[in-house]
Order: structure tokens, then C-alpha cells, then sequence
């Protein structure tokens, strides 16, 4: 089918279905959006299309694309030639794009979406990117200088590694090549310097893992000692290559000798699910309670290979927390649960992750290292363990039948057997909220 033929079929059910949450989407736009082909199509309309970037419906359209690109990186990794052919295009299409005179704005937004999923890009697309910022007098460039971060961290009150993770992390990733390294330099004059570079090994973006893993290796024991929490290193490992890995030990080796700093852990106090939906993947929010602080976190987890990805909120407010629950209540598919899903869950998609080679990202890497160190640790479902959890006692042959009758609709996913005596035993019996 001719490119223009489907990005016009892209267009025409944004225009219809558009207005929806992606996880009521209709099944045929779901297999749309999962299709190879989608990431170019997307990028084609997000990058066409009328709306301005301050526009709901440009950020519907991202949306769209977000959908498209985390299903392409999942089938990317099965059709390596195929994926080679359909990134190229991609790039092409930005490239024409920023040529053509869209948006900088527009460019910036599409190429870090694109880039946060995994998604190369080429080098033109990436000069583009840059050229167009530094032409934009209204947003300035993208070069960032040591001088020029210690004054956007006083400015902005960066005052902690996670802090600084969280604020850097999309503006690290459009940097020129090379230009991190430095920047981790001039950052240790802050006493949370390699704990943030540590966090950092988890960015979405090839190109800053290599550059922070290049700062990393060229401290020396003494400066490791600057290093306050050893626990993002530990869980990294699970997850790591066996380069990484030896990269991990070496480090973690270094750092014996450190006297380690006062903790205090955070503890899941709520928690909001959804079933599973047509995109296969559940979110799940955690209200965290960690000294006197109250943090939202928010993962979406994808049933072919874990913890996708998870968004991190520190110092919110009961009553931010308060909304949350309100919004949940307006959608039929999403339930209080019981915070016993976090321990029950988390390893368990973890262990999907270490299986498929699912990365880790930064948000999720914050919440785990706040956590108690059984959540972190990827861990194959134990479905009798569970199950003795949710049915007070040892499940019989009436219950497990019961449960899964409940979950016909999940049974052609062979690994989900478990899933499905979970899930109807926990949405039968909703937690309440305290």
C-alpha cells in the first residue's frame, strides 16, 4: 500500500477516535498502532499536522506515536533488517521536515519522543534539531556549557541527584555527542554528583549511557567515596550486560569501604490499577510514603516484556494524591487495589525485563531504590504464594477454576495463566481506600 495512502489512514482515525484515552482505543486502531509501518506514518502526521505544539490535540497525537514506538521497539528486536529500514525512514521524514520549515518545536518534541523509546535517529536529524534551536531566538540552543549548568541548577533549585536526573534528562539527550562528559565533570562539585551520574546509566539514550559510563570509569576509588548510596548499582545489575555488569562490580568494589549513609525507606501505602487492556500492557500507581515525604509513582506494564516505563513524582500532597483516585474512579477499568499488589507484582515484571531484555528507566530505577530490596529483585510469578495472599489461605481446585473462567479473555497469551487467577481474585475484592 502506497505511504501516503496509509498516513492518510492514520489521519483519518486520529480525526475519529482521536478524543479517546489510548486505553480505549478500538481494537483495529490498537492493531494499527502496532503495526511497523506506524512509526513512520505517525511520525509523518505528528509532524504535519495543524496543531500547534501547546495544542491537547498534538499531545494526543504524541500519544499516538508513544503507542506506535514502544510496540516498534518491542518488534524491532525480532525483525533486526526490518527495523534498520523503517528507523532510516523515519529520519528521512524528520529530515525533510526540519527542510521544509516545521516547527522547531515540533521537530524537538517528535525526536525526543522518538529517542526516549529507543528510537535512533541519524546525525542529520539530530543537526537539525540543533541548528533549528540555536535559529529560534524565542528558545535559544541547545549547547550546554559546565558554566551553564551550575546556573540552571541554582536557578531551578536542582538540589539532589534524583532532582537532577529528572530535570536533564530529555536535555541530555539532545546534546551533541560528547558533550555530556564534561558536563558530569563540572557536576562534582556537588556532593550527590555520582549518585546522579549512577541513576543516569539507566537514560533512555545510547549515546548518554556511554557517556556517563565513560565519567563513571575514569573516577578513582577516592572519589568514589563520594558515592552516598551503593542500592541503584545493585539493582542496575540485574538488568545490565555482562559488560555493564563487570563495569557494576568493579565500581561496587570500590566502594566497600565506604561508610554508608543514613536511609530512611519508603513504604507503599495505596495503590490504583487497571486491567489488562487492548495494547496488552496495565498501569499501576503507588502512593509511596518515605519519611515525610509522599510520592506518586506511575508504571505502564506490557505483558511481552515488563515494566516498560514509569513516571516518578516526589513531594506531592494527600490531596494530589486525593485526585488521582478521583480520575481513576471515572474509568471502569481501573480499581483500588491492595498495596500488597506492589510486592507481588514488581518482581515479577522485573523478571520479564531481565527476560526480554527489557531496559530499565530512570523513574522506575528512583522508586526501586526507595523501596525494600525483595521489590527490586526480578523474581519468577510464584502463583500458589499469591494466590494464599488474595484467598486467605490455600487455594482449592473451585477457586483456581473460578479465576480462570473469570480471565477468558486473556487466554490465548500462553504466559498469562497466572496473570489471570491474579487479576480476578484482586478486582473481585477491591482494596478499599483508608
Amino acid at each position: 500500500m502506497d505511504l501516503s495512502v496509509l498516513v492518510a489512514l492514520f489521519e483519518e482515525n486520529f480525526e475519529q477516535h482521536g478524543h479517546l484515552p489510548v486505553d480505549q482505543l478500538p481494537d483495529d486502531v490498537v492493531e494499527l498502532l502496532d503495526a511497523p509501518f506506524a512509526l513512520v506514518c505517525m511520525t509523518i502526521v505528528c509532524a504535519s499536522s495543524p496543531y500547534d505544539p501547546d495544542q491537547e490535540e498534538f499531545n494526543r497525537l504524541l500519544c499516538w506515536l508513544d503507542l506506535a514506538s514502544l510496540q516498534f521497539a518491542i518488534t524491532a528486536k525480532h525483525e533486526p533488517e526490518m527495523a534498520e529500514d523503517v528507523i532510516a525512514s523515519t529520519s528521512r521524514v524528520l529530515h525533510q521536515a526540519a527542510q521544509n520549515g516545521v516547527s522547531s518545536q515540533v521537530i524537538f518534541f517528535i525526536a525526543n519522543l522518538l529517542r526516549r523509546n529507543r528510537i535512533p535517529l541519524s546525525e542529520e536529524v539530530m543537526h537539525d534539531v540543533s541548528q533549528s534551536f540555536e535559529e529560534d531566538n524565542e528558545f535559544g540552543s541547545l549547547e550546554m556549557s559546565p558554566d551553564d549548568l551550575v546556573v540552571e541548577m541554582e536557578q531551578f533549585g536542582i538540589d539532589s541527584a534524583e532532582s537532577f536526573a529528572q530535570f536533564f534528562i530529555d536535555q541530555l539527550a539532545m546534546l551533541p555527542e560528547g558533550a555530556c562528559y564534561p558536563l558530569f565533570n563540572a557536576l562534582m562539585i556537588k556532593p550527590w554528583a555520582i549518585d546522579a551520574a549512577v541513576l543516569l546509566l539507566s537514560h533512555y539514550d545510547d549515546v548518554v549511557q556511554g557517556e556517563v559510563r565513560q565519567f563513571l570509569s575514569s573516577l578513582t576509588k577516592s572519589q568514589w567515596r563520594g558515592l552516598n548510596y551503593r542500592r541503584h548499582l545493585v539493582i542496575l545489575r540485574h538488568f545490565a550486560d555482562k559488560k555493564l555488569r563487570a563495569d557494576i562490580d568493579r565500581w561496587l568494589g570500590m566502594t566497600l569501604g565506604n561508610e554508608p549513609a543514613a536511609e530512611t525507606l519508603g513504604k507503599v501505602e495505596e495503590a490504583i490499577a487497571s486491567l489488562v487492556d487492548g495494547t496488552d500492557s496495565m498501569t499501576l500507581s503507588l502512593l509511596v510514603h518515605k519519611g515525610d515525604e509522599l510520592i506518586l509513582w506511575t508504571g505502564l506494564f506490557k505483558l511481552d516484556a515488563g515494566l516498560a516505563e514509569g513516571y516518578c513524582q516526589t513531594g506531592i500532597t494527600v490531596e494530589d494524591w486525593q485526585d488521582v483516585c478521583e480520575k481513576s474512579r471515572e474509568n471502569a477499568f481501573t480499581y483500588m487495589v491492595s498495596p500488597a499488589l506492589a510486592a507481588n507484582i514488581l518482581p515479577w515484571m522485573l523478571e520479564r525485563n531481565q527476560a526480554t531484555k527489557t531496559p530499565l528507566d530512570t523513574d522506575s530505577l528512583m522508586l526501586l531504590g526507595m523501596l525494600e530490596d525483595t521489590l527490586s529483585q526480578p523474581q519468577v510469578l510464584n502463583a500458589e504464594e499469591m494466590l494464599m495472599l488474595l484467598l486467605d489461605g490455600t487455594p482449592n481446585r473451585e477457586a483456581l477454576q473460578e479465576a480462570r473462567l473469570r480471565s477468558e479473555f486473556l487466554l490465548h497469551y500462553p504466559m498469562v495463566e497466572s496473570w489471570q487467577i491474579f487479576w480476578s481474585r484482586m478486582i473481585v475484592r477491591p482494596a478499599k481506600m483508608s
